[in-house]
C-alpha cells in the first residue's frame, strides 16, 4: 500500500510539471494572414469549376439554353414517328461563358491589390 502512494504522488508531480511548463509555442501567436489577392483567386477558381461542372452534369448544350427537350415518340396504331415537347432545363453555352467571364472577372480583380500589406512611414 505504500508503494502505491509514491508512485501516485510522482505521476501527479509530473504532471503539474508537464502543465506548468507548457508553452503556447504551438498555437500561433498571430492571425494567420492571408493575402486577399490569393482569397480572390481562388473564388475565381472555384467558380470556374463549379460553372463547368454544372453545365456538364446538367446536358453540356453546345447551343443556346432550352427550357424544354424534344424526344421522339411512335405511334402505337400507325407507326408515325412524331416529337413531344418535356419541360428540362438544359444550360447552354451561354451560362458557360458567363460563368466564365465571371471568374476571370475575380481572377482580374486579384491584381489590383498588392503583394504586400502597405507600410506607412512615420514622419
Amino acid at each position: 500500500m505504500q508503494e502505491v502512494l509514491p508512485r501516485f504522488e510522482s505521476r501527479c508531480k509530473i504532471s503539474q510539471l508537464a502543465c506548468l511548463q507548457f508553452d503556447n509555442s504551438l498555437i500561433p501567436s498571430k492571425k494567420m494572414n492571408i493575402p486577399f489577392r490569393k482569397i480572390l483567386r481562388l473564388l475565381a477558381l472555384f467558380v470556374l469549376s463549379t460553372c463547368l461542372a454544372w453545365w456538364w452534369s446538367s446536358g453540356s448544350e453546345m447551343g443556346w439554353t432550352k427550357t424544354y427537350v424534344t424526344t421522339p415518340a411512335t405511334d402505337e396504331i400507325t407507326g408515325i414517328v412524331y416529337e413531344v415537347k418535356q419541360e428540362k432545363f438544359v444550360p447552354g453555352l451561354d451560362f458557360l461563358v458567363g460563368g466564365t467571364g465571371l471568374s476571370f472577372t475575380i481572377f482580374a480583380a486579384s491584381f489590383l491589390f498588392s503583394r504586400k500589406p502597405h507600410q506607412f512611414k512615420k514622419p
